[in-house]
């Protein structure tokens, strides 16, 4: 390897972890790991084998696909999963006399109930209909959020 080659791959990887840093300082998830994505294969794409110099096997390649996508599901999809479960056994068990804030942020006690639509008491004799889906949560729980 000659010299230059090494200061061009030290200067890589400090302008590589550069990227990192800043979007990890702001809280960008996606760029933080399309950076990591590209720094963990660019090395290999590089460092290929000679043709006919046997190299790993094709299943050793997949590791690192098989654990991203083990990553991204506990990470992503499974925090997802249990939220939207917890979400729909809420709407299943509201009933008639509940405080609610919907998902544009209006409270209201429940005063009827449909398959599809929730009427909403919002004032004294106000009274508006809102689709079952957009309910939020109770309103017990969102005022404790907004005053801590």
């Amino acid at each position: 390897m000659l010299r230059s080659d090494r200061s061009n791959d030290k200067l890589k990887n400090r302008l590589f972890l550069q990227f990192i840093r800043r979007a990890i300082r702001r809280s960008n998830l996606s760029r933080v790991f399309a950076a990591i994505w590209i720094g963990f294969w660019s090395p290999m794409a590089l460092a290929q084998a000679a043709p006919g110099a046997g190299g790993p096997s094709p299943l050793v390649n997949m590791v690192p696909i098989l654990f991203m996508l083990v990553v991204m599901y506990f990470l992503i999809m499974r925090p997802q999963q249990k939220k939207m479960k917890k979400h729909q056994q809420f709407l299943q068990e509201m009933k008639r006399g509940d405080d609610v804030v919907t998902s544009s942020g209006i409270f209201g006690r429940i005063e009827g109930l449909t398959d599809f639509f929730v009427t909403l008491e919002i004032a004294p004799d106000v009274r508006i209909k809102v689709l079952r889906s957009q309910v939020a949560g109770s309103a017990p729980d969102a005022t404790k959020m907004v005053n801590p």
